[in-house]
């Protein structure tokens, strides 16, 4: 074996003699590279890299001694990289407590016993072996789960995206744009304190951040004109309930990936001003996930073609973000934004999801690692489950098959739900050769159909969607493919190496969509409907019979933070919740009961007469203040506007109950008030009704 074969020990040492005994006793076995001091050592370590299999190192040295030596390579990484033995005379505790904080493995005492020195030696760089190994090991399924999951991410959020009519790939720049100003993020500043592993998690939640869309009607969410005031009123609702569908994933809701895919949900159109919706949170309010995602949102849907807009000149939407016009943003992020200005768009023309950098799970693996040592290979492949996880439990929720097929094995690995349903192995060998998969996939013509919309896919453009029958009990269904196909692009040519998708069952998810509709029309904790939607209902009640008789009432809690106070927030909870079903108990079924914020509440009342409308509010308004909820009495105030009184205009309807809402609060002890149209926001003409 010649020298560039064996492996190499570099012995630093300011004595010849020293240097000369030691290479004669491992010259045998090892190539050997010397060096006289600390400086000449740095430079071969910087030249030799990982190709040292292990430093003998001195520690009283002239010109750099062994503890700098040993520092330097901790400022350069090296140290995990390439094991050190020290080597020397000294034998003071100070000394050697402070090579090994710096990272030395061993300790070797002058003068040299042959025996001892060749042991340590095989042992560190055994051991040394064996962890490299182990880690590689680590990485590597790491990198395969990451993979797989961030894959079924991708394709559950596809759904959004084939259902917005956008390319595939906003999901994918959206990602990239996280990623990297995320890691410029690190570099400008500890504020957020992230980890690699946080950047990870955040990226691959980014992927979720518009699922909210599947509950928004396909006329609004694919409208190619502008969007009228209540339209956007309905889209807007996509962040709640993105949120609320991840909220369902109760088991979960407390991982990582959940938590920052919820508040990415929920707040990434929130803006540094508290001028965004839903909560109109301001500056560091706002999760930095949900800021970082808001505009690589906002960048990608400038840059890119949408059945509304035509795409917009990578400069000139760089200069409309940062000049405001796509609303505030984080001055720190958006400066990150403007560093990556140069890279930014050949880093998303080159992004795909064959392209995952294994030197970047490399790094997760070694922060997970250094945290908690080798046994955190478990945790850190549980910790990337979870998007498998979660994929799994939308999966079971919609009843939807997933499915991942490879082409050179010829295995194919289907949901657990899928393969309870049809009482199928979770992997398949052979698929197109089980006559079960082909019944349920009506035969091969089906399977070559299938292959053929594969072909039509590239690295660039993986998505796919078709329609396609599958056989369920013996009737057959329609069922939507969304598919992506799996390319090798390492070798000359690129090639398709397998596929992953679902089928969704087109009937269950009109079922599943009109439940997600009504989840998100509800307040979560009254069940009465949110204000959002209510507003919804009054504008097109109001805009459909403009001849009849509508009123508007506002009622509002008199001293809850009392009860808050007084009795606690689980206390105020059920008071709010006592309300509200007496309001929907007092309420008749054609009138529209809602919860618009904190303890107030809205319900507007089609009627006939006068004396039907004063029958139908003063009842409500008796019956809620002769609540008693242990010792509390609840007294509520109320403002009525009619559009008899202020005409068919919803905002001019809302103020006027709440001028008629903040009189009665004037007059205290659970008032009920009309509104007058002589009422003026000062010296106001207006008649009480007494309890």
């Amino acid at each position: 074996m010649n020298d560039d074969e064996r492996s190499k020990i570099l012995i630093v040492d300011d004595s010849m003699i020293n240097r000369a005994i030691l290479s004669d006793i491992i010259e045998e076995k090892f190539s050997v590279l010397e060096a006289e001091n600390g400086v000449e050592a740095m430079k071969l370590i910087r030249e030799y890299g990982n190709k040292l299999s292990l430093i003998l190192l001195d520690l009283v040295m002239p010109e750099m001694d062994g503890l700098e030596v040993l520092a330097a390579m901790n400022r350069f990484n090296l140290i995990n990289e390439i094991p050190v033995i020290m080597i020397s005379a000294e034998n003071s505790s100070s000394y050697i407590e402070r090579a090994y904080e710096l990272g030395a493995t061993d300790f070797i005492n002058r003068p040299f016993n042959v025996y001892v020195v060749k042991k340590r030696i095989a042992n560190t760089i055994m051991l040394y072996s064996k962890q490299k190994n182990l880690i590689n090991l680590v990485s590597q399924q790491v990198y395969e789960k990451e993979k797989n999951s961030d894959l079924m991410v991708k394709i559950l959020s596809h759904i959004v995206e084939f259902r917005n009519g956008e390319s595939g790939l906003h999901i994918m720049h959206v990602n990239t744009i996280t990623e990297l100003v995320l890691k410029q993020l690190i570099k400008k500043t500890d504020k957020y304190k992230l980890t690699m592993s946080d950047i990870d998690c955040i990226v691959t939640a980014s992927s979720l951040h518009d699922i909210g869309k599947i509950s928004i009607p396909d006329e609004i969410l694919n409208k190619p004109g502008r969007l009228t005031a209540e339209e956007f009123e309905v889209i807007k609702g996509h962040s709640e309930a993105g949120a609320k569908m991840l909220g369902f994933l109760t088991e979960y809701i407390n991982d990582p990936l959940v938590i920052a895919a919820k508040d990415i949900c929920l707040y990434h159109h929130e803006k540094y001003d508290g001028k965004g919706y839903p909560m109109g949170l301001k500056g560091d309010e706002i999760p930095i996930s949900a800021q970082v995602v808001a505009i690589a949102d906002v960048y990608d849907a400038l840059v890119s073609e949408r059945c509304y807009k035509k795409a917009i000149p990578h400069k000139e939407a760089l200069k409309m973000i940062c000049d405001g016009e796509c609303g505030a943003f984080n001055p720190i992020v958006l400066e990150c934004l403007c560093d990556i200005e140069a890279t930014l768009e050949n880093e998303i023309k080159v992004n795909s999801l064959s392209h995952n950098s294994v030197r970047k799970v490399r790094k997760i693996t070694d922060e997970l690692l250094s945290q908690s040592g080798i046994s955190s290979e478990s945790n850190s492949i549980n910790y990337l489950e979870q998007a498998r996880t979660m994929s799994e439990f939308l999966a079971s929720m919609s009843k939807e098959i997933q499915f991942e097929y490879t082409k050179d094995s010829d295995v194919l690995t289907v949901s657990e739900w899928f393969a309870e349903k049809f009482k199928l192995p979770l992997v398949i060998v052979n698929p197109f050769k089980n006559e079960k998969v082909l019944d349920i996939i009506n035969g091969l013509d089906n399977v070559e159909y299938f292959g053929d919309e594969l072909k039509k896919t590239t690295p660039e453009e993986p998505a796919i969607e078709f329609t396609t029958q599958i056989k369920i009990e013996g009737q057959h269904r329609s069922h939507r493919v969304l598919c992506m196909a799996k390319w090798d692009t390492e070798g000359e040519a690129p090639r398709i190496v397998g596929a992953v998708g679902k089928l969704i069952d087109i009937e269950n998810e009109y079922q599943i969509m009109a439940d997600l509709k009504r989840q998100a029309s509800l307040d979560p904790l009254t069940n009465i409907y949110n204000h959002r939607y209510c507003v919804n209902l009054v504008k097109n009640k109001l805009s459909e019979n403009t001849s009849g008789n509508y009123a508007l009432g506002l009622f509002d809690l008199d001293s809850f933070k009392s009860a808050n106070d007084n009795f606690g927030h689980l206390f105020g909870d059920e008071v709010l919740k006592s309300v509200a079903s007496t309001l929907q108990r007092t309420s008749r079924k054609k009138d529209i009961v809602a919860r618009i914020g904190g303890d107030e509440f809205m319900v507007f009342i089609e009627y006939k007469t006068d004396n039907e409308l004063k029958r139908a509010v003063e009842s409500i308004h008796r019956t809620i203040n002769d609540i008693k909820l242990d010792a509390y009495n609840v007294k509520i105030s109320t403002g009525i506007s009619t559009t008899k009184e202020v005409g068919y205009d919803y905002n001019t309807l809302f103020n006027c109950a709440d001028t008629a809402l903040y009189y009665s609060k004037s007059l205290r002890n659970g008032a009920l008030s009309y509104y007058d149209k002589e009422m003026k926001l000062s010296g106001f003409k207006i008649t009480p009704i007494e309890n």
